[in-house]
């Protein structure tokens, strides 16, 4: 996948929306310099939940505004994801990807201006004519559409879900360790997103010709699956966001961000 560079102000909107293009994370690894937080570790008000469930039609309903979830049958959880139905929920918008057998079984959403749905070409599997190639469906629509709970109930009567959500009563795990932050200014835009990426994750020790750039101790706060919204007001010098293939890398460079993404 092709790397993207943007540079934008650091006071502008846009860095809060780069934050949250995806709605939840993987993997958040937040690289401060040594005096920030040195005192008040940085605290994340959010929650992360995994667990199995036969009820997620109410799941959904009851779900607060700021919440993601995603749901995959329990039967598949173990199949690539091509090959898996699943549902997401944000915003109070479903979106549902299904294969063309269970598609076939689900209420013609799109025909009662209740939802939308897309062909999804680039998801084919198989080759050849109707009989041997089947493609993958994508229905949109919003969780009070009554016609959701049959969709739910035949295609996922049981699934394992995945729930994101802001939550002033929790604070998620957040792991410390010693970074250190490397001077990438004469590097060009390849060489300094790998740079900066290999010191996100790796201490300096691990690092072959570490010594070949100069830098500066800071302080790494790893943190595991987390809703979008919740980084927002931390502070760091780097912020490294992993969500399945895609990565965002963002560089505080006093006047600007450095924003380099591989999605």
């Amino acid at each position: 996948m092709p790397l993207q560079f943007t540079k934008v102000p650091r006071d502008s909107d846009l860095v809060s929306k780069i934050t949250t293009k995806f709605p939840y994370y993987d993997k958040v690894q937040l690289i401060a310099p040594a005096g920030d937080y040195s005192k008040t570790p940085p605290s994340l008000r959010a929650s992360f939940q995994e667990y199995e469930t036969s009820n997620l039609y109410q799941l959904c309903l009851d779900s607060p505004k700021e919440t993601f979830i995603k749901a995959i049958p329990q039967d598949q959880t173990s199949l690539a994801p091509i090959f898996q139905n699943s549902l997401t929920l944000s915003h109070g918008q479903v979106t549902l990807r299904l294969s063309q057998p269970s598609f076939q079984k689900c209420p013609n959403l799109q025909s009662r201006n209740k939802g939308k749905i897309t062909k999804l070409k680039s998801e084919k599997i198989g080759h050849g004519g109707n009989y041997n190639a089947q493609y993958r469906y994508e229905i949109k629509t919003e969780v009070a559409v009554p016609e959701l709970k049959t969709i739910i109930s035949t295609v996922l009567p049981r699934v394992k879900v995945s729930i994101y959500s802001l939550d002033s009563d929790s604070q998620l795990p957040i792991a410390k360790s010693i970074a250190a932050t490397p001077k990438v200014a004469h590097l060009d835009i390849c060489d300094r997103y790998e740079a900066l990426t290999i010191y996100a994750n790796f201490d300096e020790n691990q690092i072959v010709d570490a010594n070949k750039l100069e830098t500066q101790f800071a302080t790494r706060f790893t943190i595991s699956n987390t809703i979008s919204s919740a980084l927002s007001d931390l502070k760091w010098h780097l912020l490294s966001l992993h969500q399945g293939e895609h990565h965002i890398l963002m560089q505080d460079c006093g006047d600007s961000i450095h924003v380099y993404e591989i999605i």
